[in-house]
């Protein structure tokens, strides 16, 4: 363990629920969420989810949740953009692997969603992970195949998602930015 490891903040679950504002919490380490998305930003995911929804509406079993937070361990909690679960929760947080998560980037978030939060959710067999990147107009979608994510579109216009055995959504990804 580093010097800097021994004496850097590490909190639990329990702390965090005493935060005010937006946070996210991995493997003990805060991170600020910015205090209020763009415009683009915001209005990008509701697109995209409406998407999802008008393609999900004969699955039940499946619900999308806008920034809801997923919690991961004790000490590991996020709040992706968007996720999308196979079953609703009566909790205030998610406590399993969602089937796929949306990430918009924005410039203070760009780099966390790129490093530490692809590994955690490759960890956690997360099966699709978006990166959306509204002022390049980029989408990336990364599926896990053999335990690992691989990017298996870039910029589609239509993606079909096959959640489990039961469920594929064949989603219009063109013209979803603000």
């Amino acid at each position: 363990m580093s010097i800097a490891d021994r004496y850097r903040p590490h909190y639990t679950y329990e702390e965090y629920c005493l935060w005010e504002g937006k946070w996210e919490l991995i493997k003990g380490m805060p991170y600020a969420l910015s205090p209020s998305e763009l415009s683009k930003h915001q209005r990008t995911i509701v697109v995209l989810m409406r998407r999802f929804e008008d393609e999900l509406s004969g699955f039940g079993n499946y619900v999308i949740y806008p920034s809801i937070n997923w919690k991961i361990e004790d000490e590991t909690v996020v709040r992706p953009d968007a996720m999308i679960v196979s079953q609703s929760i009566d909790k205030d947080f998610v406590d399993f692997p969602p089937a796929l998560i949306v990430e918009i980037l924005s410039p203070s978030s760009a780099l966390k969603d790129r490093r530490e939060k692809i590994e955690l959710y490759q960890a956690q067999q997360v099966k699709y992970y978006l990166i959306v990147d509204p002022d390049a107009k980029t989408i990336e979608i990364n599926q896990i195949i053999n335990g690992k994510y691989q990017l298996v579109a870039l910029n589609p216009t239509n993606f079909l998602f096959s959640l489990d055995d039961n469920c594929s959504a064949d989603v219009n990804l063109s013209s979803i930015w603000a």
